[in-house]
């Protein structure tokens, strides 16, 4: 037998990969074809993210082990060559004015190249302008067509660069460089990709603030008289361990989560690949586990954000940040089916700190998500809220399947969970309310059977 795998062009202009088979026999020749687009996506796809967490696994590796800024640049440049695949890697930092951005580590530039990035790059660039005064990542998918390049695309088309990403860099919350990365493929990454992106920005952040954490120790240890030295020492040994049980934290959950990504995949390609039902039933199982798993993971990454990083007090923009949250669970396999209404009224700007107010209202939106009624042929979760000088109220309101009133007093206590078929990891309402707690903030909570649950937040306005 014989084949042959070609692209074709499909009725639909759509691109085809398509393989061809040729099996002679003694009247007659079998000729058969396959579609193998999709195989071949979900391969690439969890290619790529084996290369991402495998570059995450390295940061947070080097988080561990390394002291310093200098070091800790130079190998996060390296590694998104070696781990991530990219084709080039640099840090870029940013003055204090944030109206210019000089080279500080790069790694697969050519050496003659340097020159052309120090002068004229990061001196005009809009991307980095725009990610730095948005606050948030920017991307160039198609730099061939992206008509404000022109100066990039000669550079680009010598070393067979399509895409881009400017990722920021912080430091107790304030902008101080961006990470950049490049890609030889067209329209990456994609939106999910980003996410991890943006994960590896973040804890090299957070390796940023262990350092200016650590300077800062080192300071008040050189002003500290020898009558004191005793107390010092002992209470530097818990701030030791704190701080190597966050690293460890970190190093250890996101080395879990990376081979956790890689069975997801194979069960991706099973899915695809069998179709017998009992296999596919299975596979589900396993599915089901393998995210309650990465889900438990994420929790714990989020308790311990929350225990050890000081408050980063920001504007936050209301309806904006949960449109953004409600678009990314909305994405979800478990969303499909379910319509949210969100209704926020700001009458006041609001502050608080960021990263916390998105894991207190990613986790509610995802329980009333995981907690819908599926034999209503209307699901609904209606997100409202307003805003004074003093005070945020936010209410989160659900028609899914609702809880006992014996277990309302119990839903926040550590490791509780209603037995049922779709229990969660008995974390995630735990680490909401001690969230909420540091936000100095009240939850409430009423329920009722086969009639939906509500969730109430008050968050203090923690106006400058």
């Amino acid at each position: 037998m014989k084949t042959l795998t070609t692209n074709i062009l499909h009725p639909d202009h759509a691109m085809k990969l398509v393989e061809s088979r040729m099996e002679p026999g003694e009247e007659i020749v079998r000729i058969g074809s396959t579609d193998r687009t999709n195989h071949t996506e979900v391969e690439e796809k969890v290619i790529r993210a084996k290369h991402l967490y495998a570059f995450i696994s390295q940061i947070n590796q080097n988080i561990v082990r390394i002291k310093d800024e200098e070091t800790l640049f130079r190998n996060a440049c390296s590694m998104a060559i070696e781990f991530g695949k990219f084709k080039m890697a640099w840090i870029g930092k940013v003055d204090k004015h944030k109206e210019r951005i000089s080279l500080l580590e790069s790694c697969g530039i050519p050496t003659d190249e340097i020159e052309f990035f120090s002068k004229k790059f990061f001196q005009t660039i809009d991307a980095q302008k725009y990610a730095i005064q948005s606050n948030t990542f920017y991307s160039w998918n198609n730099i061939e067509d992206d008509p404000e390049l022109q100066e990039w695309k000669d550079f680009a088309n010598r070393y067979g660069i399509h895409s881009c990403i400017v990722l920021l860099l912080k430091k107790s919350g304030n902008i101080i460089g961006t990470l950049n990365l490049c890609s030889t493929e067209s329209n990456f990454p994609p939106d999910e990709e980003i996410l991890l992106l943006e994960e590896v920005a973040s804890d090299i952040s957070f390796a940023l603030d262990l350092f200016e954490k650590e300077k800062a120790r080192n300071e008040v240890m050189l002003q500290r008289n020898l009558a004191e030295e005793k107390l010092i020492r002992k209470n530097e040994e818990l701030k030791k361990t704190n701080s190597e049980l966050d690293r460890f934290v970190y190093s250890a959950s996101h080395d879990l989560r990376a081979p956790l990504c890689s069975v997801l995949g194979l069960v991706t390609l099973i899915e695809m690949e069998s179709t017998e039902a009992a296999i596919k039933q299975y596979s589900g199982m396993i599915r089901t586990s393998i995210k309650k798993l990465d889900e438990f993971i994420k929790n714990i990454l989020n308790y311990s954000k929350n225990n050890r990083l000081e408050l980063q007090i920001r504007h936050i923009p209301l309806e904006q940040t949960i449109d953004a949250i409600v678009t990314l669970l909305g994405h979800s396999k478990e969303a499909k089916g379910v319509e949210f209404e969100v209704n926020i009224e700001e009458q006041e700007l609001f502050y608080s700190d960021f990263q916390r107010f998105t894991i207190i209202f990613e986790n509610l939106i995802s329980n009333a998500i995981k907690f819908q009624d599926y034999s209503r042929l209307n699901r609904v979760i209606k997100i409202s809220g307003k805003s004074d000088k003093d005070f945020l109220t936010i209410k989160i309101e659900d028609n899914g399947i609702g809880m006992a009133k014996e277990f309302l007093q119990k839903i926040f206590e550590m490791f509780f969970r209603i037995s049922g078929e779709r229990d969660g990891t008995g974390i995630g309402l735990y680490i909401v309310e001690e969230t909420v707690t540091k936000l100095n903030g009240v939850i409430t909570v009423d329920s009722q059977e086969r009639v939906g649950t509500t969730f109430t937040v008050q968050l203090s306005n923690m106006i400058p």
